[in-house]
């Protein structure tokens, strides 16, 4: 799992203990988690929203790097990006360009849009059906 807005998502909301406790109940195999932060609010900005040059980096530099450091097998049924605002925006517009590597998303954002520019979602699929509320 790949979650955007790192700090937030491991102090504000413990993904974290979320995940430590849906592992320990039996409601989710094993998992890892890889926190994504951006050096500053600019650079979020900038990162995020629909960018091919972020959405690369993570395909070729991020996801090899856990796969050997993590030994672990990365697989599109089993690799998850999720993020909120701009995070949701990047989560969305990775797995439409890299289908083949990204298969599941959460995402929550209130305008598909970057910026001034409207980013174009050709298809939007449903991968995955909501769950229930999430124990802490």
């Amino acid at each position: 799992m790949l979650q955007f807005d790192g700090l937030k998502y491991t102090t504000k909301v413990p993904i974290p203990v979320i995940l430590d406790n849906l592992v320990a109940s039996n409601q989710l195999p094993p998992v890892a988690a890889i926190f994504i932060d951006n050096a500053s609010r600019l650079s979020r900005g900038h990162e995020l929203p629909d960018n091919p040059v972020f959405a690369k980096a993570l395909v070729e530099e991020v996801l090899p790097w856990a796969k050997r450091e993590l030994k672990m097998n990365i697989d599109a049924q089993h690799t998850v990006l999720a993020g909120s605002s701009y995070g949701g925006l990047a989560s969305s517009s990775i797995e439409l360009r890299y289908p083949h590597i990204f298969s599941v998303t959460y995402f929550l954002c209130r305008a598909l849009t970057g910026g001034h520019q409207q980013i174009p979602y050709p298809k939007m699929r449903n991968t995955s059906p909501i769950g229930s509320p999430l124990p802490m």
